[in-house]
């Protein structure tokens, strides 16, 4: 982990893919930039598409953005979709915690069924 003064974080909605909405999490996000995330996140589901995170360039992650995405997939319909390839640098933190699994995260934006 860095400084929390010097994480860089930038959540962008990039694309509509059928009825996903794909956003990228780029950087590190922690406690001090989550809410940036959660705005972005909120804006997708407000859309009527499932929103799906791609973590494909994330670098770092913690609990803060594991708590967001559990509150969200339990407060609505549309369960929020992971996208984490093999190699990603937070591929791991997915994998032991079982979030990965029960959101059924994809290796790609094109294993989104």
């Amino acid at each position: 982990m860095t400084n929390s003064a010097s994480h860089q974080g930038a959540a962008l909605p990039n694309i509509d893919r059928d009825d996903y909405r794909v956003i990228s999490v780029l950087g590190e996000f922690d406690m001090a930039n989550v809410s940036a995330l959660e705005s972005v996140l909120d804006r997708a589901l407000e859309s009527g598409r499932i929103p799906a995170l791609d973590f494909s360039h994330t670098r770092y992650i913690d609990s803060s953005v594991l708590n967001l995405i559990v509150r969200k997939s339990g407060r609505s319909s549309r369960r929020v979709r992971l996208i984490v390839p093999a190699g990603c640098p937070i591929r791991r933190i997915f994998d032991i915690t079982g979030l990965g699994a029960a959101l059924g995260a994809v290796e790609s934006v094109h294993d989104l069924d």
